[in-house]
């Protein structure tokens, strides 16, 4: 988690099914809020959860992800359903990258680079 936030970020992590996570990050004078409960946990395959900003929305996403190995190597498949990505990408030009996936993106490449030797 540290690679994806800064060090004063707040969390709150039951990894467990049914537990509840919660992150804390203040960003100047405003303080942002992601949280949610943990539907499936199965390492090392597979993590399912909920997802919700609520100073952005009321609604409720869910985040999907996947580790598979497959000719020598392993994939991290990551999907993201629910009304508020189903109304972001909708409201896509052709070709263009939502909010969203610019997001998660950063956060896959520190992960990479902290992984990666």
């Amino acid at each position: 988690m540290r690679s994806w936030w800064r060090d004063d970020t707040v969390f709150e992590i039951s990894l467990q099914v049914n537990g509840k996570w919660k992150i804390i990050r203040k960003y100047g004078e405003k303080t942002y809020i992601a949280s949610g409960k943990y539907l499936e946990v199965k390492p090392p395959q597979r993590l399912q959860y909920t997802y919700t900003m609520p100073q952005f929305s009321e609604n409720e996403d869910m985040i999907t992800i996947k580790i598979e190995e497959k000719e020598g190597g392993s994939y991290f498949i990551f999907e993201k359903s629910g009304p508020d990505i189903e109304t972001e990408l909708a409201a896509l030009s052709e070709n263009e990258i939502s909010e969203s996936e610019k997001g998660w993106q950063q956060g896959f490449d520190l992960i990479g680079k902290t992984y990666t030797k």
